[in-house]
């Protein structure tokens, strides 16, 4: 009879150290997502920035530039370096919303893979459970016969 429940025990502790494995693993590959999206959301605000100061400069020079020439050509020029901005923060906001989108359904799709091994192993330990009742069953019986 121990021999039975020794095997069975340790059955069902090796499938609870896979589980918690998978359950590491998972929770690790969760982290390095959301470290990745943290550096490229800053990698995206430090673009943001240097395009702002680099318009800002450009403003500059055009306003120490373009002294003599008409307020409606300067207005025009910063309207288009003000457009070209806009334009490139916008792309980059595409981006970036793309690859949210990106992680949150590769996410999704770890945590279905996740939930179906768990709920594979859920069912052999129950197997081994169910094994292992009728087993001491089964010998209770015998040894009462």
């Amino acid at each position: 009879m121990s021999e039975i429940v020794i095997d069975s025990h340790f059955k069902m502790s090796k499938k609870i150290a896979q589980l918690t494995k998978v359950i590491f693993h998972l929770y690790s590959r969760n982290e390095e997502n959301e470290e990745v999206l943290k550096a490229i959301k800053r990698s995206n605000e430090k673009e943001l920035e240097n395009l702002h100061n680099e318009i800002v400069t450009l403003s500059n020079k055009l306003n120490s530039k373009t002294k003599g020439e008409s307020k409606s050509e300067v207005a025009k020029k910063m309207e288009e370096l003000t457009s070209k901005f806009e334009l490139e923060k916008l792309t980059s906001q595409k981006n970036y919303n793309s690859f949210i989108k990106e992680v949150e359904i590769k996410e999704c799709t770890i945590i279905k893979e996740k939930d179906k091994i768990i709920e594979g192993f859920k069912k052999e330990i129950d197997g081994f459970k169910a094994k292992m009742e009728s087993k001491i069953i089964e010998i209770s019986q015998n040894s009462k016969g």
